[in-house]
């Protein structure tokens, strides 16, 4: 598919620049990015011990656990559910074993190996066996002979990931039933997600502007945050939170005498009369001892991070008059201020700011100023041509109109245009590799090629999104006619209506009435104010009290107001699986091209 498509895969890396010298020899090469994954980048960020400030004391926010987190032994039969649940993929640690291997073989090694888990939890030992991580470079952008233009993708051996998923199972479920990890938190958690973190950031922004406050959203970057983590600091926070006993000295062993190596391949090529042969050779580094962090690529890292980051919600306090918000994923950290009062959100954004800096700084955490930027948001026309100044510490943020979201490109007047260039981009893209593989591919696998490369950069974050302007969400249906032209081999001039139902593809339209309405029948309660009426409601619907066009931009506002035009039997399907499916069917049917053909149908012959 790549050579159909002309891509063209990374060649050997054959140098790379150290302080202005040039190394080509592969085993010196893999230490040295070794050493600058683990011990020149890390070492870098390590803060020294900051004395603890009145204005953050987290001692006083951060409550210890009134509750006692203990380990459960685990049956071979909840150990096997575990393991089939893990998603099947092809890379391996340093044991070179896949964990489909793995689940093939578990008729034979599934006693075994629960009888070692379950040893592991009553001793509070990990296996130093299973701390050895492989790492391979992956290219980012800028000079490809720079070893700080690559990110480490890091592979952990499969039987290791198993230890992990029964303990984090265990954790999760402990923390989630008493509350302890921050409300605002969204990252790696069940029922949150990068959309509802994005929906709630967004719907903080829009109420703000219709209130008649100024709105500063400021973007954080942490450098390098997974990979600074103490493991002193993150131990006595997981005490906190009721772990002790054998159970922190599990912990404790985990994260000690962690090690990892880089591997890099090298592929030659040779003649012999008429064959052509090809090696690919692998090197290897010395291995590095991990001193902090938490293990990339684990499966316990990310919840492990979560623990180590509770109590910075509590501490973002607002000032008396002032709206703040906190919208967290993982080391993603984003911070909204609004007031009336252009002063005050200076202000309030100062204090606020100085106050998380406190926080990450006890935490060993490095608050990068010079990647941080904010956005002063406003409607188009309410633009404020006085730019704020926003500080960190004696740094003075860089003011943008717009920047990267949560995998969304947000603006400043939340337009969506600059996102929705870059969807079209990426269709455009995706049509171009249709276009090449309709050569020699059945309708189906050009279907799975649409969903992949098409469908998926179309659907995330529309419900966000999606609010944009007609003429935005018209470009992006083109593209999909655009596609649907090339898989079904139609001309330019073909309709094209009939074939979305066909092809079980919602047109953009459709796909965002599916999403905003999915988003209020989870989140919100759609009854409340969904009247009982047997006639068409179209127009006496309940509309939300607002000031400003602009708060129609709101996921939930739009949401329920698709939802109050389905009849009230439908809505009141209790069954989210079968709710998101019956609306779905229903408006591959319908095969919208615009908003009011949906407003316009009568939609009480829908017979769900």
């Amino acid at each position: 598919v790549k050579s159909e498509i002309k891509k063209q895969t990374t060649s050997n890396q054959n140098i790379t620049k150290q302080n202005g010298s040039v190394i080509d020899n592969p085993i010196d090469i893999s230490n040295i990015f070794n050493n600058i994954f683990v011990v020149t980048a890390v070492d870098q960020l390590i803060l020294p011990n900051i004395p603890k400030l009145p204005l953050c004391n987290n001692d006083k926010i951060f409550h210890p656990a009134k509750t006692v987190f203990r380990f459960e032994q685990v049956t071979s039969l909840k150990l096997q559910v575990m393991i089939l649940s893990i998603k099947n993929k092809s890379s391996s640690g340093c044991d070179e074993i896949p964990i489909n291997i793995v689940k093939r073989s578990l008729p034979f090694i599934l006693g075994p190996l629960t009888h070692m888990i379950n040893s592991s939890l009553i001793s509070g030992i990990f296996p130093d066996k299973l701390k050895m991580a492989r790492v391979i470079p992956i290219f980012k952008k800028g000079d490809r002979t720079d070893p700080a233009c690559y990110r480490p993708v890091s592979l952990l051996p499969v039987i290791s990931k198993i230890y992990e998923k029964v303990v984090y199972n265990q954790l999760f479920n402990y923390l989630e039933i008493n509350g302890l990890l921050d409300s605002q938190q969204h990252g790696f958690r069940a029922g949150k997600s990068t959309i509802m973190a994005g929906v709630e950031f967004v719907q903080s922004v829009i109420d703000s502007i219709d209130n008649g406050e100024k709105v500063v959203g400021i973007f954080l970057d942490l450098s390098r945050a997974f990979d600074s983590v103490s493991h002193d600091k993150l131990i006595k926070t997981l005490i906190d939170l009721g772990v002790k006993g054998k159970e922190i000295a599990w912990f404790r062993s985990y994260l000690e005498n962690r090690q990892q190596y880089v591997e890099m391949e090298y592929t030659t090529i040779q003649f012999s009369k008429n064959h052509k042969y090809k090696y690919i050779h692998k090197f290897c580094s010395q291995s590095e001892i991990l001193k902090h962090g938490v293990p990339q690529g684990s499966i316990l890292g990310p919840l492990l991070f979560l623990c180590y980051l509770k109590g910075l919600h509590e501490i973002f306090q607002p000032l008396k008059g002032t709206r703040q918000a906190m919208c967290l994923y993982a080391d993603d950290s984003n911070v909204l201020f609004s007031n009336k009062s252009h002063d005050l959100v200076e202000v309030s954004s100062f204090i606020g700011l100085s106050t998380i800096k406190e926080f990450l700084d006890s935490k060993n955490l490095l608050l990068n100023s010079n990647k941080s930027s904010f956005i002063s948001f406003s409607t188009k026309r309410t633009k404020n041509n006085t730019a704020p100044n926003v500080f960190i510490d004696e740094d003075r943020l860089d003011q943008v109109n717009q920047t990267r979201f949560l995998g969304l490109i947000i603006d400043e007047n939340l337009s969506w245009d600059h996102h929705t260039d870059h969807v079209v981009n990426k269709m455009s893209s995706g049509i171009f590799a249709l276009n090449q593989m309709t050569k020699f591919c059945t309708l189906d696998s050009l279907k799975t090629v649409y969903f992949s490369l098409i469908h998926s950069h179309l659907s995330y974050g529309v419900s966000i999104y999606g609010a944009t302007s007609r003429s935005n969400l018209d470009r992006l249906l083109l593209q999909q006619k655009r596609a649907i032209r090339v898989m079904m081999k139609l001309k330019s001039t073909d309709s094209v209506k009939r074939y979305f139902a066909e092809l079980s593809i919602l047109t953009v339209y459709g796909l965002f009435i599916l999403e905003t309405v999915n988003y209020v029948k989870q989140h919100c309660d759609p009854l409340l104010d969904h009247k009982m009426h047997t006639h068409n409601t179209r127009f006496n619907r309940k509309v939300e009290p607002h000031n400003l066009e602009f708060f129609k931009k709101k996921t939930v506002f739009l949401g329920k107001k698709f939802l109050h035009c389905l009849p009230h039997g439908f809505v009141k399907e209790s069954n989210l699986c079968s709710f998101k499916k019956q609306l779905k069917n229903y408006l591959l049917e319908l095969s919208l091209y615009s908003f009011e053909e949906f407003f316009e149908q009568d939609h009480s012959r829908f017979n769900h």
